[in-house]
């Protein structure tokens, strides 16, 4: 990318870390998925999965 102010969004490992991939501790409990039981199973494997029937 010839512009030096934006290079950093195409660049391809800048956003490439577990809290960016939703897995630490806090990204599981804002997508929902520490909850169990009934009303869980559409929040399994992604919100996006389940076309965002979930939560």
């Amino acid at each position: 990318m010839a512009d030096k102010e934006l290079s950093w969004v195409s660049d391809g490992n800048s956003h490439s870390g577990r809290a960016f991939r939703g897995k630490t501790g806090a990204g599981k409990r804002g997508r929902g998925l520490l909850n169990k039981g009934k009303g869980a199973e559409k929040l399994r494997p992604s919100l996006k999965a389940n076309k965002n029937r979930g939560k």
